[in-house]
């Protein structure tokens, strides 16, 4: 009413002045405005100060209220009237565009929304909430409820490889130990040695993309397939997460350069030689929204690409996939998906088929389809720029996903621009000059592509969607996510690593996945820290006494949040401090409760999750816990409650310790000692030197006398060294059976191996510390950090560490595992600390000490080609595999110089060397020669050669004349 009574009754008389239906004019948009802002704060997108303590575009826009709140009163009072609201108008006109604007398609690389509470955190809340702060991802993720299919594949397309891998170890699995990832923000793209291209995003984001995929180039009516030529090399752009792969086509070589940007993957294809004039990029690529084998559909947008062209997309329900190339699709071809007859059959089916298929059902009911691009010409090459996208479309609108992909595919044409854009998402800076710097880049590149824009980290990439022989891999454990980020931060300080705002968005994640009872559990989804399928769950269940709960999950995260509160504080905000103590309030409260009689850790499962007892691993990581929270500035209270637990524990440790083996035992069982040893118990070093940094504790000469003991008999007993073979390292414990197909023996893993080597370098600090000499200790962990190394035999080809490996050299298991690239990295700070870094070989091959006679193979005489001229040259040599040998001067029967070797050395990120002769020809190598006579008086050697792991080269060295 006093509103009305306000308004002028009478209309004016002049035309400046506000008529009552300008007031209905302003107060409905005005509605509309606060309801659009209650929309955002309900769905959590873009939301700002004062919802969250994050200041940006929502609280900008939150000015609009108070300002109508002003004109409204100053016309009221009749001190301004239509002039002024014109201006009003265009004002709040030029704001509503820039901050929608300001949130535009780019290519989907836009802030994703914060996450929501999981169902892991059991309704309880911590006495503040943490922003945020997510890295640039698309903005197009919403909350995602991830699909009960678990997979990175479909159940045709793993029924399908089956049958062509039948004959392997474990030919159900979608293994990753050849190829490369690419991956950034919430998607995780495999790179094959063959140029295929795999979806691993459904862990990280809920979306699936693409299932399988082959590229070709198609000319003269043939697709010569990149499955079907020889891979020279593949290998990352320097530090970056962008795969280079390079083939040889014969009279031209193909360039494939692969890069993540969020949720668009650009493939760029470069052709270089003698190219055919009609070539074109073909790919076969099957899309899988929702990880569907059926009930999904195509559409074919005509218009809506770049520059007008074709789009390609694949949809289900809230996922709609897309693919668009930067020349333009000028093919879309449905493939006949597999038959129910040929799903059963023993045979597998080749994708793709020859024929396409035109029946419309086929193209719009699945998401097989072979699409050809055209080349552009530019320079000396050939190329185009194929783009996936995936899309939630629960949060973004088709139109609004079409122009995201239309600025990518426009954004990316170029060698040059993805190099760039690689560069510009490299989450660290390490000196190439640094020792070990390759090995630091590849283990920072594999944590963050495992990591999730909610700070969690999945184990590996799922590589046994279907449980076949493990139970999966693609979730946060906390375990392995604690551990990775407590090594992080040991490794950040010694190597000058800005890691806090990496290590603070995982702490943030840990406090919001905690359960109401102070634990953990087994494990969560990384996109939104919900439950996720699991087998030690009994927290949940709410069966405390129950063995099915890992309590080292709960000890590892209180020991890293313990330490970065310690180390960290002042850089962390208060949000995160207060969060962070009120976790490990409620942490220490449920490990002291944990402790049994005996004073070691109850009953639970193990590390390896294959057993329950009282188990020494699980009372160091219990002895670390108290030991860094009584260490960290935390209340009085819990700090010595924080220090009377790990006196306890530390006590209890004598039940687990014996005299004759002279090392403590893997575990309790019903109060039985289990004699074996266990790898995992190698973490107790880094417990004691936890332990020991407390001011009022003193580690006496027999405590650190066992520990010693312990980790060298350990490292003794689980060393396996097979013959025939490369493999070394540690095995998990003895009598491990997991996994070991046909083999005899327990396998050797990479986690154990670098447990050891941190193990072996803590005890010889400890005893340097002492006035006692460690080098023994040092000298091992030397020796066992070289077998992790780029060269190592628990490496991939592109750098990854594998989980595990067989005794004949064969990796096996996960990779990358990201739990070993912590531990390495760690690793390799510390050990430079203490200058006990292996040292490294030159890359340069030379040739052998020892003189011998050049072999008597011949390819072919020759002399330099001036027979015309009136003194022609006397120097005459015989070729060999790419050598000049027995070079004669001046007579022909006399021999001056026995070879001359070409050592071939490329000056870019890889350092690549390599000599063009064989030199000992009764060993074998990798380098294929091939001479070819370009004229009839002319040889040309042409070789691809591979050296270690380093790559492919092709080599050629120039035309000779011949006599």
């Amino acid at each position: 009413m006093a509103l009305e009574e306000s308004l002028p009754v009478e209309l004016p008389t002049n035309d400046t002045s506000l008529t009552r239906a300008f007031y209905v004019f302003v107060l409905v948009p005005t509605l509309l405005g606060v309801a659009h802002h209650v929309d955002h704060v309900i769905r959590g997108n873009h939301v700002g100060w004062p919802i969250t303590p994050e200041v940006n575009a929502f609280t900008y826009s939150l000015a609009i209220y108070p300002l109508l709140v002003v004109s409204l009163s100053l016309s009221l009072t009749r001190r301004v009237e239509a002039g002024y609201w014109a201006g009003f108008f265009a004002f709040s006109a030029g704001m509503l565009a820039y901050f929608h604007i300001n949130y535009a398609p780019g290519c989907c690389l836009r802030t994703r929304p914060r996450r929501g509470t999981g169902p892991a955190r059991g309704g309880r809340s911590p006495p503040t909430e943490s922003p945020q702060e997510l890295r640039r991802v698309p903005e197009n993720v919403g909350i995602i409820y991830s699909s009960p299919f678990v997979g990175a594949m479909r159940l045709t397309t793993a029924l399908n490889e089956y049958k062509w891998a039948r004959e392997e170890r474990f030919p159900e699995e979608s293994k990753t130990l050849s190829g490369s990832f690419s991956g950034y923000g919430d998607r995780l793209v495999y790179v094959g040695t063959s140029g295929s291209l795999r979806d691993y995003s459904d862990s990280l984001s809920g979306l699936y993309g693409v299932d399988r995929s082959q590229l070709g180039i198609l000319a003269d009516g043939e697709t010569m397939w990149f499955s079907h030529l020889e891979t020279i090399r593949q290998h990352y752009y320097r530090d970056t997460r962008l795969v280079e792969t390079e083939y040889d086509a014969g009279s031209f070589t193909i360039h494939q350069y692969d890069l993540t940007l969020g949720r668009a993957h650009v493939t760029h294809v470069e052709l270089r030689g003698a190219v055919p004039r009609d070539a074109k990029l073909v790919a076969f690529v099957t899309l899988a929204p929702g990880g569907r084998d059926s009930g999904i559909g195509a559409l074919v947008h005509e218009n809506d690409g770049h520059e007008g062209s074709q789009v390609l997309e694949v949809y289900h329900r809230d996922e709609h996939d897309y693919l668009a190339a930067s020349t333009g699709l000028d093919g879309v071809n449905g493939q006949r998906r597999e038959r129910f007859a040929e799903i059963l059959a023993d045979e597998p089916v080749s994708f793709p088929r020859r024929q396409p298929v035109d029946r419309n059902d086929q193209k719009r009911l699945k998401g097989d389809f072979v699409v050809t691009a055209p080349l552009e010409r530019s320079g000396r090459s050939n190329s185009a720029t194929l783009v996936s996208q995936l899309s939630d479309h629960a949060d973004i609108d088709r139109e609004t996903a079409l122009a995201d992909l239309r600025s990518c595919v426009g954004e990316y044409t170029s060698t040059d621009d993805l190099r760039a854009a690689a560069r510009e998402r490299t989450t660290f800076d390490v000196p190439e000059s640094r020792l070990r710097a390759e090995s630091i880049w590849t283990d920072l590149r594999a944590l963050d592509l495992l990591s999730a824009p909610t700070g969690g980290r999945i184990a590996a990439p799922e590589f046994d969607p279907f449980y076949a022989h493990s139970g999966g891999y693609g979730y946060v454990w906390f375990r392995d996510d604690a551990a990775i980020s407590r090594h992080l931060l040991s490794a950040g300080d010694r190597l000058g690593l800005e890691v806090t705002d990496t290590l603070a968005e995982s702490a943030r994640f840990l406090c919001e996945s905690q359960l109401p009872d102070g634990t953990w559990p087994h494990r969560v989804w990384a996109d939104d820290g919900s439950l996720a399928p699991g087998w030690a769950n009994a927290r949940v269940e709410g069966a405390a006494d129950s063995t099915e709960y890992q309590a080292d999950q709960t000890a590892t995260v209180t020991a890293f949040l313990g330490t970065l509160l310690r180390e960290r504080r002042e850089e962390l905000d208060r949000d995160t401090r207060q969060a962070i103590q009120h976790t490990l309030g409620e942490a220490i409260r449920a490990l002291r409760e944990d402790i049994a009689d005996n004073d070691l850790p109850g009953p639970c499962q193990n590390l390896w999750e294959d057993t329950a007892g009282q188990f020494l691993h699980t009372a160091a990581t219990f002895l670390e816990a108290f030991a860094t929270v009584a260490r960290a500035p935390v209340g009085d209270s819990l700090r010595e409650e924080s220090l009377a637990g790990a006196r306890r524990v530390h006590a209890g440790l004598d039940e687990l310790w014996d005299p004759d083996l002279g090392a403590y035992v893997m575990r309790l069982r019903n109060g039985t000692p289990d004699p074996r040893l266990d790898g995992a118990g190698l973490v107790l070093a880094r417990a004691f030197r936890e332990y020991g940094a407390l001011e009022s504790v003193t580690l006496t000469t027999e405590q650190v006398d066992h520990l010693a003991d312990h980790v060298g008999t350990t490292m003794d007993v689980l060393f396996r060294n097979p013959t025939a073979s490369r493999v070394a390292g540690l095995v998990r414990y003895e009598d491990d059976r997991w996994r070991t197909a046909d083999q005899d023996t327990a396998k050797v893993w990479s986690v154990t191996t670098a447990m050891g080597a941190l193990a072996a370098a803590h005890v010889g600090v400890m005893l340097e510390e002492r006035g006692r000499n460690g080098d023994a200790y040092l000298g091992r962990a030397s020796d066992l950090y070289e077998l992790l190394g780029p060269d190592g035999p628990l490496t991939t080809d592109a750098g990854y560490l594998a989980e595990q490996a067989f005794n004949d050299g064969t990796l096996d298991s996960a990779a990358p595992l990201g739990w070993s690239h912590a531990l390495r990295l760690h690793a390799t700070a510390l050990l430079e600390d203490l200058n006990a870094l292996p040292t490294t070989a030159s890359r340069t091959e030379g040739p052998s000490e020892r003189p011998t006679w050049t072999t008597g193979e011949k390819h072919g005489v020759g002399t330099v080609a001036d027979h015309d001229e009136p003194d022609p040259s006397r120097v005459w040599f015989t070729l060999t595999e790419g050598a000049l040998t027995e070079v004669r001067f001046p007579q022909v029967d006399i021999m001056n110089v026995r070879a001359v070797d070409f050592l071939v050395r490329c000056h870019d990120d890889t350092d690549y060397t390599t000599r063009t002769h064989r030199e000992n020809r009764r060993e074998s190598d990798t380098r294929r020669r091939r001479r070819q006579r370009p004229a009839r008086s002319a040889v040309r050697e042409r070789g691809t050669a591979r050296t270690g792991r380093v790559g492919r080269r092709r080599v050629t060295i120039l035309p000779a004349r011949l006599h």
